[in-house]
């Protein structure tokens, strides 16, 4: 509905099966909204982190490294890196990879998975460098 999303916030999607989507955007209210769709069903609408979590103007990220998993990250309102995770079977988990201050409230971040044992991000930091974060199992 109207005035559910940040005019100037970021939005992110997946499929990590087929016949599947996930999306998540920044609300109005800084809070992280997410929405899903299996094949055959109707969408559902979930909040995934409360109000203030994340910066109006901040960027969204997610990746699917492999069917059973999701990750996303986001841009905190005090300028840190959020995450939040799904394993199939298990709720949703959170935490703080990069302290507030690494990262500009209004940039944007990026991830990708090239393979299924890794996760890279980047984002713009607060002095306009680029910087980033992996994961390799």
């Amino acid at each position: 509905p109207a005035g559910s999303a940040a005019t100037s916030g970021g939005i992110s999607s997946v499929s990590r099966i087929p016949g599947s989507m996930e999306l998540w955007w920044i609300g109005a209210n800084g809070s992280v909204q997410a929405a899903y769709w299996y094949d055959g069903n109707p969408w559902k609408r979930y909040e995934l982190a409360p109000a203030g979590s994340a910066a109006t103007s901040g960027g969204i990220s997610s990746v699917s490294r492999i069917p059973g998993s999701m990750e996303l990250w986001w841009i905190g309102a005090n300028g840190s890196i959020q995450d939040a995770y799904w394993y199939d079977g298990n709720p949703w988990k959170r935490y703080e990879l990069a302290s507030a201050g690494s990262a500009a409230t209004s940039g944007d971040i990026s991830a990708v998975s090239r393979i299924p044992g890794s996760m890279e991000l980047w984002w713009i930091g607060p002095n306009g460098q680029i910087r980033d974060a992996y994961w390799y199992s």
